[in-house]
Parts: C-alpha cells; structure tokens; sequence
C-alpha cells in the first residue's frame, strides 16, 4: 500500500527546517527524500529488514548522502515521526478558528477537522503505525499528542491552573484516549474504522463513558 500523495511534502517540519530555521532547500530536499524511501520500504518490506542502503537506494542517493543528514535509520525514522506529528498539529493549530467564537476547542468543528486531519494522512498512518513498522511508532506519537495537549490545548483553551499538576493530569487523560484509540485504530481498520474512532473519541471527551461516567 503505498500512499497516494507525496508524504515528504506534506510533513515538513524541524527535519527540513521549516518549523525552526530555514534551511536550505537542497537539504530540505534530501531530507525529505531520504523519509519518503523509508515509509515506503516499510510499506513493501517492514522496517526491520531496511538498511541504509536500502532507504538511499530507494532515495536516488549513497550512503554518504545519507549520513551526512542522520545517524542511522532509527534517528531518521524518529526525526520523520516527530515531523509528520508536528506537520499534523501545525496544520489543525492554522486552520482558523472554528465558527462561532468561545470555547470551541471541543466543538463539532474542531473534532471534524482533527480527524479530518488524520483521515488525509490514514495511509502514511497506517504504514507507521502498522505491524510492519518500528513499535517505536506508538512511544513517538503517545509523546508527541502528550506536548501537544498539555503545552498547547489546554494552555490556550482553559487558561492558567491553580492546580498545575491537575491540569497536566486532564491533559494527559485526554492524549491518552487519543493515542489509544488510534493505536486500536492502526491494528484493525477495517473492525474500527476512523468515523467509529471520531465518534468515540469527541463523545468521551464530552459526555463521558458509559458504564464508566455513569452515564447510560
């Protein structure tokens, strides 16, 4: 399953420089070569039998090329992972604001552009975050909703916390739910397809869990 559209472009981010310092466009380039040939040497092989070879190969370069970017295939696939997360919440943070004005950080529209977010990106998804891929996968993505949520959601929407260790506790439940259901996601897409996934997910946040909330 190789994704329909150029994954390089659409996860820019700190490994091409575009979410730091600019850097320069020959870099960025190989750069997002070099991650382009890993998703899809995953895709066709699983990670673990890809060698540097193999991703500079696929890339159009050697292996000097590559080192002279990355330490060794797991820092570029970490440093891919980082980037297509960073690229993901970039985009639903520069989206605009949803209609209407107020706390709308769990309204309709929000939830439907999240997901709609990760809908656009479901095949480079479920590459990484398949059982062909680096298990790292899940430990990046839980970090990376974990910073996002505590640093920037509940930040902006619920303003300063008398209770600090409270609110990086809310947060922290409410990346947790994310992760969990997209990581239940990647395992069988076809049993709990995405809408099922979004449907859960805003519902939990929102009015809670039965039998769990004690709601029925």
């Amino acid at each position: 399953m190789t994704p329909s559209v150029d994954i390089a472009a659409r996860e820019r981010s700190d490994m091409t420089g575009s979410a730091g310092g600019e850097v320069d466009p020959r870099i960025a380039r190989t750069r997002e070569l070099l991650w382009s040939a890993l998703v899809r040497l995953i895709d066709e092989r699983g990670y673990a039998s890809i060698s540097v070879s193999d991703i500079a190969s696929r890339a159009g370069l050697n292996r000097a090329t590559f080192y002279r970017h990355f330490e060794d295939k797991d820092d570029l696939f970490r440093k891919g992972c980082s980037a297509f997360f960073d690229s993901l919440f970039l985009e639903l943070e520069t989206g605009g604001p949803p209609a209407g004005g107020g706390a709308l950080d769990w309204s309709e529209e929000y939830f439907g552009r999240l997901f709609q977010l990760v809908r656009d990106r479901r095949e480079t998804f479920a590459i990484l975050g398949g059982k062909r891929s680096d298990p790292e996968f899940t430990h990046i993505m839980r970090d990376k909703v974990d910073a996002f949520t505590i640093e920037r959601r509940l930040e902006l929407f619920s303003g300063p916390r008398e209770d600090q260790a409270a609110a990086e506790l809310d947060a922290a439940a409410v990346s947790s739910l994310l992760s969990g259901l997209l990581a239940k996601w990647f395992v069988d897409t076809s049993r709990f397809p995405l809408e099922k996934v979004q449907v859960a997910y805003r519902s939990a946040l929102t009015g809670g869990i039965p039998p769990y909330s004690g709601s029925r």
